[in-house]
């Protein structure tokens, strides 16, 4: 029997739907509603600067540019913000000297956002604590299940931004 785990670029198998299905699909309704709530509620604890100091958008808008420069435009779609607050959140962490804003050689209009040396020294240190927290709950979780939950999340956020 596939597995969404098994293959992730393959659709899964038609499944006949049993009651017993649909109590499943409602059961994975009700907890994205709970991990929505948990988002919503980590974004209303940004206004006092977790973490250390940064907010949840900066932490996520920090990891993305430790694979190299981003665009401010990118750095909004990763941290989910306008490009207003992210605007804000690069001057704040501009002035923090984490990261540093510089024209585009080929054109002058793109703006590239990077870490500075104590940016990414910051930023390893973030996640260092954030992947032990992960591997605390999920270590002994075997690998298929980890598999079918990033799966899992994937094609509900696919599903999301498809209405």
């Amino acid at each position: 029997m596939t597995t969404i785990a098994d293959s992730p670029s393959e659709p899964p198998p038609a499944v006949e739907p049993t009651a017993g299905h649909d109590l499943l699909i409602d059961d994975v309704r009700a907890a994205l509603s709970e991990l929505l709530g948990a988002e919503r509620r980590l974004r209303g604890r940004d206004q006092h600067h977790r973490q250390g100091g940064l907010t949840y958008a900066q932490l996520r808008a920090l990891m993305v540019l430790r694979d190299g420069p981003h665009t401010a435009g990118a750095l909004a779609e990763a941290a989910n913000c306008n490009p207003a607050s992210t605007t804000a959140m690069l001057d704040h962490l501009e002035a923090a000297g984490v990261t540093r804003r510089r024209r585009d050689t080929r054109d002058r209009r793109v703006c590239l956002v990077s870490l500075t040396e104590d940016g990414h020294r910051l930023v390893e240190r973030k996640r260092a604590a954030s992947q032990a927290i992960w591997q605390e709950r999920f270590g002994e979780s075997p690998e298929p299940d980890l598999k079918a939950a990033a799966q899992a999340m994937r094609t509900i956020a696919e599903m999301l931004d498809a209405h």
